[in-house]
């Protein structure tokens, strides 16, 4: 039960922060990188405000439609 709750903890400390960056960034201006630190990502991005969409859409778990 223990190791469990552990897992649990874990599964949820990693995917709270994708969550957070999916919610607020979805409408940015800026390509969403995570924490990778691409500053060319914003050059290999034609349409910035369908990527982030989809990007949101992805780390939420929801399908993507494309």
């Amino acid at each position: 039960m223990v190791g469990r709750i552990i897992g649990l903890v874990s599964c949820l400390m990693c995917a709270v922060p994708f969550l957070i960056i999916s919610v607020y960034n979805k409408d940015s201006k800026e390509p969403i990188s995570f924490w990778s630190g691409d500053t060319t990502l914003k050059s290999k991005v034609k349409n910035i405000m369908e990527y982030n969409y989809k990007m949101a859409a992805y780390t939420k778990g929801m399908p993507l439609h494309f």
